[in-house]
């Protein structure tokens, strides 16, 4: 905003600016080169004071991206002397990853069909969660060290990561793909057929019921588990 300012002040003083500065140059060619560094110092010098004043008003007319914040919960340092114990609360924690995504899933399902504009702010914060836990259960099982481990506890860390990648790839699948969809819809003010609309609500159960039921399958697949 501040360039697109300077630069409409600029525009309309072209003349006298150029007339002012050639003099001063050795050739005509240095021209571009010293208008961009003036440009650039006068800009500098005007609105350094006056940033805060912008700033807070810029800040209300766009709306900030819903932030993060889950942290890992069952991640315990004191578990890694443990393989058996710190794979299974790895396997627990990559299972709030897949809750998150299902709640992902559904939230972009429910935009969709409502035409929520805001939908990427709503999706921003699930979007963040998930790829800071899965990073933090690479790093976790990174700490386990896999020399140490026997063939079988080696298996359960590589399942356990690739679960977790594999949940991350479909959030942001989810992030770029259907919310992209719905948000498009909802700018163009376009909505679905009574019938295409009846279809998707019908079909929308089988995701979230198709994401329980492969956290069931996953958490089946690690032995060793935890008491809840």
């Amino acid at each position: 905003m501040v360039r697109g300012l300077g630069a409409l002040v600029l525009t309309a003083f072209a003349g006298p600016v150029a007339a002012f500065a050639l003099p001063l140059l050795p050739n005509a060619q240095m021209l571009p080169i010293a208008t961009h560094i003036g440009f650039s110092s006068v800009l500098l010098v005007v609105f350094l004071p006056l940033l805060d004043p912008i700033a807070h008003p810029a800040t209300r007319l766009v709306p900030a991206r819903a932030a993060g914040k889950q942290g890992p919960t069952y991640l315990d340092d004191g578990a890694l002397d443990t393989p058996a114990i710190a794979l299974a609360v790895a396997a627990r924690e990559t299972l709030r990853v897949g809750d998150l995504v299902g709640k992902m899933l559904e939230t972009s399902l429910n935009g969709l069909m409502q035409n929520d504009p805001a939908l990427r702010d709503k999706l921003g914060g699930f979007d963040d969660d998930v790829d800071a836990l899965q990073e933090a259960i690479k790093l976790y099982l990174a700490k386990l060290g896999r020399g140490e481990l026997d063939s079988d506890d080696d298996r359960r860390a590589a399942e356990i990561v690739s679960y977790a990648i594999n949940l991350e790839h479909i959030g942001d699948i989810i992030d770029q793909g259907l919310c992209e969809q719905a948000i498009k819809m909802a700018q163009r003010k376009l909505k679905f057929s009574p019938e295409g609309l009846a279809e998707i609500q019908k079909c929308t159960p089988r995701p979230s019921k198709t994401c329980a039921c492969r956290n069931r399958c996953f958490s089946a697949a690690i032995p060793n588990w935890p008491a809840r």
